[in-house]
């Protein structure tokens, strides 16, 4: 359908010369001007098909040109857009991971708990699909296995605090409290850190570039 479309202007010339010609001898009676007039007919459609031929390939030409620029400026926007969104995104999670460097340190060096590590703007923008945006994979998978770090340790955290709550009921409870405290979640405090740190230096790699 479109193929016809482009070539109906062609075929209108072509036919509108004939059909003109045709109706002019008719109404005149026949076919005594024939050979001055359809000489003058003849010239006249020549001109518009030369023209017709000249202009439809610079036509076509011109709107393919125009389509071109126009999906190169919508590429464009689009790219923009991604970028400020990765941009915007990442600023959110490097905040949230430097929030817990501190606490992280405090753990590892003496041996305190503190509970809860940070990580809900991380599961709200995991949640809402956001992350899709983010197309470094690697980056994501730095970002993702720092949160599950800092997750465990949460989760190790707050068994810690329920085990405090309970009554103690000899020698061998407290070692297994100690071993919660000092083993546990001090080691996984130490893997948190390490990756949240890589985590951190990835992010801040990812936005210089997306700021150039």
């Amino acid at each position: 359908m479109r193929g016809f479309l482009i070539w109906l202007p062609v075929i209108v010339a072509l036919a509108l010369p004939l059909i003109y010609s045709a109706m002019i001898i008719i109404s005149r009676g026949g076919v005594r001007f024939f050979d001055s007039y359809w000489q003058s007919v003849m010239s006249e459609w020549l001109a518009t098909i030369i023209g017709i031929a000249a202009g439809l390939p610079i036509g076509f030409w011109t709107n393919r040109r125009m389509q071109q620029e126009a999906e190169i400026r919508r590429k464009q926007i689009e790219e923009t857009s991604r970028r400020q969104q990765v941009h915007r995104i990442l600023t959110i999670l490097l905040d949230e991971l430097e929030e817990n460097l501190p606490s992280l340190r405090v753990t590892i060096e003496e041996h305190i708990v503190t509970y809860p590590f940070h990580i809900a703007r991380w599961q709200a923008l995991s949640a809402g699909g956001a992350m899709r945006w983010v197309e470094n994979v690697r980056l994501l998978s730095e970002i993702a296995e720092a949160y599950e770090y800092l997750e465990a340790v949460n989760n190790l955290s707050l068994k810690w605090i329920e085990v405090q709550l309970l009554p103690s009921a000899g020698a061998r409870e407290e070692q297994a409290r100690h071993f919660l405290k000092d083993r546990l979640i001090h080691g996984a405090a130490e893997d948190a850190l390490e990756q949240v740190e890589q985590a951190i230096t990835g992010i801040k790699s990812e936005l210089r570039s997306l700021e150039t």
